[in-house]
């Protein structure tokens, strides 16, 4: 109520308008969260991260995959840090958008700002099963589980990966 008045008196003040956004968020009132959070984009709200992160979630919950997926890149040419990001945005490409193209790049992306990381390899192999190149997606899987031995989604990867290949023992195995 109080964020309400706050936008009757400046209705164009975008950090009244993002809170606002959130609020009907919190309230699980996805369309309105998403229009208040959009007019608060369009009258300059920063960081813009924030903006982005937001409006890829709710668009995520709206199974609005493309605008998701979008919104999640452009966060991700600012803000690369974010590997749960990463891995969302490949999921979108390869299960909802049949864009594994897209998601190698990414991947490609994740590795290159994440070497360390195991979910990096992960999704690089996920990415490369989804193109149906085995052989790199063996291999980068097999380094996502070396850098964590018990990685699950390494191993879930690892299981797709010999399922497609037809190897329903090794696949469940993984699985």
């Amino acid at each position: 109520d109080a964020l309400t008045q706050a936008k009757d008196l400046t209705p164009e003040k975008p950090e009244t308008l993002f809170f606002l956004g959130l609020a009907y968020f919190a309230k699980n009132d996805i369309d309105k969260a998403i229009y208040y959070i959009e007019s608060a984009d369009d009258y300059g709200y920063e960081p813009k991260e924030q903006i982005n992160l937001k409006l890829g979630d709710l668009y995520l919950l709206k199974e609005n995959y493309r605008k998701a997926a979008k919104k999640y890149e452009v966060f991700l040419q600012k803000n690369s840090t974010n590997l749960e990001i990463f891995t969302r945005t490949v999921w979108l490409n390869i299960d909802k958008l049949d864009n594994p193209e897209k998601a190698l790049a990414l991947s490609q992306k994740a590795q290159e700002k994440h070497p360390e990381e195991a979910m990096s390899y992960n999704l690089l192999g996920w990415s490369y099963t989804a193109l149906g190149n085995f052989t790199e997606a063996r291999k980068n899987l097999g380094t996502a589980l070396s850098l964590e031995p018990e990685f699950d989604a390494a191993n879930l990867n690892f299981g797709w990966l010999y399922e497609k290949q037809g190897d329903n023992l090794l696949a469940k195995e993984y699985y």
